[in-house]
């Protein structure tokens, strides 16, 4: 945690807890609920001369109602240390209360004893972290003042407007560039409004990737990768040397071989790199799907692009580098398994990922084969599905004697 609130960005202390997807079944007269939250808590490296982010989170809930039986019950979780964590418990899914007090994690498992009740009851184990995130987007800001005023001279301070009004996270993460040219460089010379719409989101995508460059370092265990999330907000992890991405080529189904993105990220030298930087890719392509989603109704006529496709095809190639690992590399799954820093990027990534992707939701401006790569993102979901027990607490339930 942070050693003190000056390592905070203002605001950072209001606990956080955001649903990105909820499903429900009914079996048996239990009603089981998953719900996905995003938590994440900024702190200091001087080591590394670098901000970073150590992720404590719990990305699935098992929540389990029952009904009354004249008998106590006996809830259990694992509560990671240094996190706090506090069981709720709701009779209409609407009215959360507390249940006991809250706890600081120490790694071990709590046991927490509930009384007899009369009615069906859910419980969630809620955590609570020094975390602070901006509300992503405003789709709705007018831009109207900065149509007639963009030319030669003000294109770039009108594209820095423009994400000022309808992205406030990605213009400030644009001021940290320390060479501005690499912004301005992927408007290809374009100064009218419309060109400065329809180029911005890639100028923020590879500016991401600048960012994380830019904050390279060298520690105990070797290189540390920097993924850039937000302003002045980096995740480090080591630059694990894993097998190429290439060999996804070997589990991608025929029809998605011979896409572009195939032959940019996993043929020629982009190929013969590993699962960090295909994670970065996750990463900046979720940006960029925030910032085409920020400004979608301003899309010349005629305009769409593929922002959706790129950040599906991209989880997708995360997920299966995960099942190649599994496969045919036990030794490296099992590194990756073993780096719980790691895990944890790998589940708030796939989680912001999806949560740019409900924000984009079926605009066809967005998206041109984009239902089709969902169809394989979705059946290779158990993949990352099977890192979330290790990041998050696991609620089971046992009546008293």
């Amino acid at each position: 945690m942070p050693s003190s609130p000056a390592e905070i960005r203002p605001g950072a202390k209001a606990a956080y807890c955001k649903s990105i997807a909820a499903r429900s079944c009914e079996q048996a007269g239990n009603l089981l609920f998953s719900v996905g939250c995003i938590v994440r808590v900024p702190l200091s490296n001087p080591g590394a001369q670098m901000k970073k982010l150590s992720i404590a989170l719990c990305s699935l809930f098992l929540l389990v109602a029952f009904h009354a039986t004249g008998q106590g019950m006996r809830l259990s979780y694992t509560a990671h240390e240094g996190m706090d964590y506090q069981l709720e418990s709701t009779v209409n899914l609407k009215d959360w209360l507390p249940v006991g007090e809250l706890i600081t994690g120490t790694g071990q498992e709590v046991t927490t004893s509930v009384g007899t009740t009369q009615e069906k009851a859910l419980f969630r184990v809620k955590i609570h972290s020094q975390y602070h995130l901006i509300d992503p987007i405003a789709p709705s800001a007018s831009l109207v003042d900065l149509v007639a005023q963009c030319n030669a001279d003000t294109w770039r301070a009108t594209s820095l407007e423009i994400l000022s009004r309808r992205y406030p996270e990605a213009k400030e993460m644009m001021h940290d560039l320390p060479d501005p040219t690499s912004f301005d460089f992927w408007f290809g010379g374009g100064t009218s409004f419309n060109e400065v719409i329809m180029n911005v989101s890639s100028a923020v995508h590879e500016s991401v990737h600048e960012l994380g460059f830019r904050k390279f370092s060298y520690g105990p265990d070797g290189w540390i990768f920097p993924v850039c999330l937000g302003n002045d907000l980096y995740y480090g992890t080591p630059d694990r040397s894993t097998f190429p991405r290439s060999e996804v080529l070997n589990l991608l189904p025929e029809e998605l071989k011979n896409s572009g993105y195939a032959s940019t990220y996993l043929t020629g030298q982009s190929g013969s790199q590993g699962f960090i930087s295909t994670l970065d890719e996750v990463n900046a392509y979720t940006i960029s799907s925030l910032v085409d989603t920020a400004i979608v109704d301003q899309f010349p006529p005629g305009m769409s692009t593929s922002s959706r496709d790129g950040l599906l095809t991209l989880m997708l190639y995360a997920q299966l580098y995960l099942k190649a690992a599994r496969i045919d590399h036990p030794v490296e799954y099992g590194k990756i398994l073993g780096d719980r820093n790691l895990v944890r990027l790998i589940v708030v990534l796939m989680d912001r990922a999806n949560y740019a992707l409900s924000l984009s939701g079926a605009d066809p401006r967005l998206g041109i084969q984009d239902a089709l790569i969902r169809t394989y993102v979705d059946q290779n979901r158990g993949e990352i599905a099977a890192l979330r027990n290790i990041v998050g607490p696991k609620l089971t339930m046992s009546r008293l004697p």
